[in-house]
């Protein structure tokens, strides 16, 4: 079953590789991260190629949550105490400048951009609620610890990131792909060096950027003893009750790592901007 974002846009199509064909820089993998480096280096006037084994957005930006926060389930608290806090403060201020990159962008692009408030929320967990307020303040943000929130539920609270935002990203997508140098059901199957091997031709390039989400090349790293997947599923149904907040997440204990249940509600009457679930793994 496609996610809803499908139903309200028609993505560009690419032809698929013929031949071989060398570049400056070669980006393999046309999610939201592939397309975002091509728009950028294309803006930059660096010579690139996009190969997508399939068709661009059809995995995880296909299927998203499609918010743009900086908040990413109780992760500060966590590089604080691993890493200490200049790191936790650089990771800030990166996704602090991603969020306002994505937001001048989207002035200009209709894919139902909306300014919205994120939160975190724990049924029993208080304390780890109250250590992410902590770390989030000695690294300089301003986080608000709720007590209660919309859901038709009892928490024992909530971190609050106040305006965030949330999108189309299909929408978006299709509004900046139309020019840029992309290559669908182009399958890397390997790398030879710098050279990516496709069935349908070879793709030689002075650099390389593996933006699959999990890395396809099994020879660094050992990356696949340490990666797994795992999916939950979550139910829309029209006629439901109504939120008006619209992202919540839900943290809890599994797999000795913190799985994240994302939540998105609209506030919107019209059925057609309906709610929007997905999970993530952080």
């Amino acid at each position: 079953m496609k996610s809803i974002w499908y139903k309200t846009v028609d993505i560009p199509k690419f032809r698929q590789l013929s031949g071989d064909i060398h570049t400056d820089v070669l980006i393999i993998g046309g999610g939201m991260a592939g397309i975002l480096t091509a728009y950028f280096l294309q803006k930059s006037g660096i010579n690139y190629i996009l190969a997508e084994k399939g068709r661009i957005c059809s995995g995880t930006t296909g299927n998203t949550t499609a918010k743009i926060t900086i908040q990413h389930g109780l992760i500060y608290d966590k590089i604080l105490k691993s890493c200490g806090t200049e790191s936790a403060r650089k990771y800030l201020s990166a996704n602090k400048a991603a969020f306002d990159k994505y937001e001048e962008l989207c002035k200009n692009i209709n894919c139902d951009y909306e300014i919205k408030d994120n939160y975190v929320y724990s049924i029993n967990e208080r304390k780890k609620l109250e250590d992410e307020i902590r770390a989030l303040s000695k690294i300089g943000y301003s986080a608000e610890l709720c007590e209660n929130t919309e859901l038709p539920l009892k928490i024992a609270g909530a971190v609050k990131f106040a305006n965030q935002a949330q999108f189309n990203p299909l929408k978006f997508v299709a509004s900046i792909v139309g020019e840029l140098h992309i290559y669908e059901n182009t399958f890397v199957r390997e790398m030879v060096g710098n050279t990516a091997v496709t069935d349908s031709g070879k793709i030689s390039a002075d650099k390389v950027i593996v933006s699959t989400h999990f890395p396809f090349i099994n020879k660094h790293g050992s990356y696949y003893f340490k990666l797994y997947q795992h999916r939950s599923y979550v139910i829309a149904l029209e006629n439901a009750q109504k939120l008006t907040v619209c992202m919540l997440m839900k943290t809890k204990r599994a797999y000795h790592s913190e799985i994240i249940m994302t939540f998105c509600f609209s506030a919107a009457e019209d059925t057609e901007q309906a709610k929007r679930a997905d999970v993530g793994k952080k």
